[in-house]
């Protein structure tokens, strides 16, 4: 009978010391990556290779009456131009709510929405063709306002939900009207965030493989391979065991290739099935741009009070997300801003409502801090106007409200373990002479030239959201003369997981060289690890190797 997890876990987290983890290595992939010999999704392109790109809408909100391919097709070096009509599977890759296609069929709801796959030999004469498909369309009203898109319905992003709301949320805790009563000083505000792109060094790109047996290899820029089987394997029609996909080295994700990577591989896919040859499709930086998703614009109104002791008393909060066109993963970014509206403080009273709205733009998306930068900006703006009014110091009034182990979060989690947040405060305050620096620089407001010191604090969680039970996997594999391979679908793009970590922990408890472990990541070949994302990769995606290791030493 295999050991309990759950004691594999605890043995080795208790353990007196180490001899690898914790300890500076160098990453398995520094050397090839500094001499240029890593490969990254488009290195694997050889001659002979079809090549594609997306077209895209130029405009943000119209009916299609048409698409025209021929113009395209008739440029020299042109072999193919895909529509909706092309897919053999299901046009549908929404993740949270089904109302996305991978090619626009119907509608077009943003500009850059991808429309047509053009596939030929020569990248001049796709840049030629990608201009030539020619949509016919009855425009219809743009919605770019969120605030004005939750309270239009003769103007439906889609006519089938009957609103533009497409999602919302909510925290009641205590009641909202007993804690302003008993408030001191109430603060109100209205708070604005833009959209953010990612820009990662590696625009998207996939590279699908036919083989004899009908079967397809994806190469993506992707950080979920199994994700994308998923999407591929829906998309073409076929059984997921006819599709691998494998992340090589990526030169950057942020979670934008979390969004948008698996329907790049599914685009690929889809050329490579009708044209029965291996497809490089890629965007363009212009491409990647226009098409991909952002960070989430917000509108946050934020209403808080506090004791004239300092004591936080009450918030209301309304949090409105501008979703765009399609919801995308814009429910579980809405619920990670809500569940933290509060920042890290006791707050006995508190009503939450948030709301992802549909608008004619660009969809939100994943990103680093998944929802919770611009509420946390919201939330400790309160803070500082707060301690100005009662006339306390910032970092004595976060002090005073900050959780601490035993408190109770807004959703009335009680807080058992490392909550270290206030002597971390403390010592940050200590280390950096906060009150001597407020003081001096205070003194120096009457000259030509200011200085300040500020001070945040916030709180998120890793893994996944919305109360989605999480999950690792891995296996290991010993040979003889003493080597160790790892199995893991966490892939490597920048954060070391797969090329650090990992080898890390399975060298520590197998008490091998570290020389000796090999880590495959990042294909569907390997268990299904769950995505590279939310900063799962080594605190989630590690307990597998670990687990998995521990009992082959056992």
């Amino acid at each position: 009978m295999p050991e309990d997890p759950r004691a594999v876990i605890q043995r080795w987290l208790s353990a007196e010391g180490y001899i690898v983890v914790g300890k500076s290595v160098e990453r398995a992939d520094s050397l090839d990556k500094a001499l240029g010999l890593a490969r990254f999704v488009e290195d694997f392109f050889e001659g002979g290779y079809l090549l594609a790109r997306v077209v895209i809408s130029r405009v943000p909100h119209a009916r299609i009456l048409d698409i025209d391919i021929e113009p395209a097709l008739r440029i020299p070096g042109i072999l193919r131009v895909l529509t909706y009509r092309d897919i053999p599977g299901e046009n549908q890759v929404g993740y949270a709510i089904p109302d996305q296609p991978l090619l626009a069929e119907s509608k077009v709801r943003y500009f850059g929405e991808p429309l047509a796959i053009v596939v030929g030999k020569d990248p001049d004469a796709l840049a030629r063709a990608v201009e030539e498909v020619k949509l016919s369309y009855e425009p219809l009203p743009a919605l770019l306002d969120p605030l004005e898109a939750m309270e239009r319905v003769d103007v439906l992003i889609h006519e089938e939900f009957g609103s533009n709301i497409a999602f919302r949320t909510r925290v009641r805790k205590g009641s909202i009207e007993e804690g302003f009563s008993k408030a001191d000083v109430v603060v109100e505000n209205t708070y604005r965030t833009h959209h953010q792109e990612h820009l990662y060094l590696e625009p998207e790109a996939a590279l699908a493989i036919p083989d004899l047996e009908n079967r397809i290899t994806v190469l993506a820029t992707i950080q979920y391979p199994h994700l994308g089987q998923k999407i591929v394997s829906k998309v073409l029609g076929v059984p997921a065991g006819m599709v691998k996909v494998v992340a090589p080295y990526i030169g950057g994700g942020f979670g934008g290739k979390d969004d948008e990577g698996p329907l790049v591989a599914a685009r690929a896919a889809l050329a490579a099935y009708h044209l029965r040859r291996p497809v490089l499709l890629f965007y363009s930086r212009e491409d990647s741009i226009q098409v991909h998703p952002k960070r989430e614009a917000t509108v946050i109104r934020y209403k808080s009070g506090a004791t004239k002791e300092g004591r936080l008393t009450a918030i209301d909060v309304t949090i409105i997300h501008d979703t765009g066109a399609y919801a995308n993963r814009g429910p579980f970014i809405l619920w990670r801003a809500t569940m933290h509206a509060s920042g890290p403080y006791v707050v006995p009273h508190a009503k939450v409502d948030g709301y992802c709205v549909y608008t004619n733009k660009v969809p939100q998306g994943s990103f680093r801090g998944f929802g919770n930068p611009s509420v946390q900006f919201a939330a400790e703006a309160q803070m500082d106007l707060l301690a100005e009014k009662l006339g306390i110091d910032p970092v004595e009034f976060r002090l005073l409200n900050v959780l601490k182990p035993g408190s109770a979060t807004i959703t009335d989690q009680i807080l058992t373990s490392s909550v270290g947040i206030h002597e971390a405060l403390r010592k940050l305050a200590d280390y950096s002479r906060w009150w001597v620096k407020r003081k001096q620089y205070e003194a120096e407001r009457a000259e030509r030239f200011r200085r300040g010191v500020g001070v945040a604090v916030a709180w998120h969680g890793n893994s996944t959201s919305r109360a989605v039970p999480d999950w690792s996997n891995a296996y290991i594999q010993v040979a003889r003369d003493g080597s160790v391979v790892v199995y893991t679908g966490i892939v490597e793009m920048g954060q070391g997981s797969p090329s650090s970590s990992h080898r890390q922990i399975v060298a520590e408890i197998l008490g091998c060289p570290l020389e000796k472990v090999k880590v495959v990541f990042g294909t569907t070949e390997a268990p299904d690890t769950g995505a590279t994302h939310a900063s799962r990769g080594t605190s989630v995606g590690a307990i597998g190797i670990l687990v998995a290791a521990g009992r082959v030493r056992s």
